[in-house]
């Protein structure tokens, strides 16, 4: 008998989610301060741009959960959680710094 991913339960379809998400995030992450300097980011900029993903999950992650707590949104959100993800690792392959005036 064969089973599809919707016949799963809750457990193991959460289980196999944070597999994927962070084995994703275990490629990606140690490159892209990497390629941040590759296109011309100071080491301060750097800095600043790696911080930013943890504060903004530090400030937004209490106000989204409550948000997909009361509204039963948990899979959409979610689901906008990962495409943003992926939309923004695919945008960097893309990214160049212009050196103005």
């Amino acid at each position: 008998m064969q089973r599809s991913f919707a016949n799963l339960s809750p457990y193991w379809r959460g289980s196999l989610y944070y597999m994927a998400f962070w084995s994703i995030i275990g490629i990606f992450a140690p490159f892209v301060n990497l390629r941040w300097l590759e296109i011309g980011v100071t080491q301060q900029q750097i800095g600043t741009l790696s911080a930013f993903g943890p504060f903004m999950a530090m400030t937004l992650a209490p106000f989204v959960s409550r948000l997909a707590d009361h509204r039963a949104w948990h899979q959409p959100l979610l689901a906008v959680a990962l495409g943003s993800t992926g939309v923004a690792l695919f945008m960097l392959g893309f990214a160049r710094i212009s050196r103005g005036c």
